[in-house]
């Protein structure tokens, strides 16, 4: 597999999770916060006519992890919200998944069929107060990630580049009172 690690882990937006999952095995001192993550995501793209073009969108994550350690996320791409319910696929129909492991939270989405795959990494301090998320994108050797644009054309991301990671938490659930 081919990886693009600008910054480690990630997937461009919509390749990522969202909706309720599974935390395993949360600790106590991450239950009950809500942790806000985001980042930019740079793709080079070629256009049918061979051309390159560069685009750039901000993903949000509001995650919250309950008292039973079940993660919430909702995810916010270029003014798109999304939520998606336990073992649903991502938007382009991927296996996804999320996992906390090795004292960090880790989440994984496949994209183009099996062409490639983002992941996410939040990376917590000892004492669960303060965290940071790095992110990236891989493919298959030779392989390059395509999708139809707004007029119906094939269109090929060659690169990713991650950058403006941040992550905070906080006490409480973000979706309580919406």
């Amino acid at each position: 597999m081919r990886i693009i690690w600008p910054a480690a882990l990630g997937l461009f937006a919509s390749c990522f999770l969202s909706g309720p999952l599974w935390a395993g095995d949360a600790p106590p001192q991450l239950r009950n916060k809500t942790l806000s993550v985001s980042w930019t995501t740079e793709r080079t793209l070629q256009l049918p006519n061979g051309r390159e073009r560069h685009s750039a969108f901000t993903v949000n994550r509001t995650i919250y992890v309950s008292g039973a350690g079940r993660f919430f996320v909702k995810v916010s791409v270029a003014a798109r919200d999304r939520e998606v319910g336990p073992g649903d696929k991502t938007p382009g129909g991927g296996a996804r998944n999320v996992t906390f492991t090795g004292g960090k939270i880790v989440g994984f989405s496949e994209r183009g069929r099996g062409v490639g795959a983002g992941r996410m990494i939040i990376s917590f301090d000892p004492s669960y107060s303060s965290c940071t998320v790095n992110v990236g994108f891989g493919t298959q050797p030779g392989k390059h990630l395509s999708f139809r644009n707004r007029k119906g054309r094939q269109v090929e991301v060659l690169d990713f580049h991650f950058s403006g990671q941040s992550c905070s938490i906080h006490n409480g659930n973000a979706f309580a009172n919406q």
